[in-house]
């Protein structure tokens, strides 16, 4: 199978464009990643609370107020843990998509200087 020659200026346009794209990808898995920062915090900023809540429970609280202040801090709990998977699952996408840049830049061929070639 033969391949149609692609002159050096269409391979090089076609390589920003590729590398343009990637770098494009990683500020979307940028943002991701803010957001589940964000949205971890929020998470353990609601778990202090639950927490809090269970603390300043009345000893003379009611057995249904109790297990709802347990209940709120377990669901706090939960929610904490797969905000921390989010922020990793995000990491790992950004390191990903972040590697994608280099593997291209790595590849350009540097320019050839015609001064040097006579």
């Amino acid at each position: 199978v033969a391949f149609p020659e692609v002159s050096e200026e269409e391979r090089l346009a076609l390589e920003k464009e590729q590398n343009d794209k990637a770098i494009a990808y990683a500020a979307e898995k940028e943002a991701e990643l803010a957001a589940a920062k964000d949205a971890l915090e929020d998470a353990e900023t609601e778990l202090n609370a639950a927490k809090n809540k269970v603390d300043d429970l009345d000893p003379e609280a009611s057995s249904e107020e109790t297990e709802m202040a347990y209940e709120l801090k377990d669901k706090a709990e939960v929610d904490l843990e797969k905000r921390k998977q989010e922020v990793a699952e995000a990491e790992h996408e950004l390191k990903s998509a972040r590697k994608l840049i280099i593997v291209k830049r790595r590849y350009k061929r540097p320019k050839r200087d015609p001064e040097s070639e006579s």
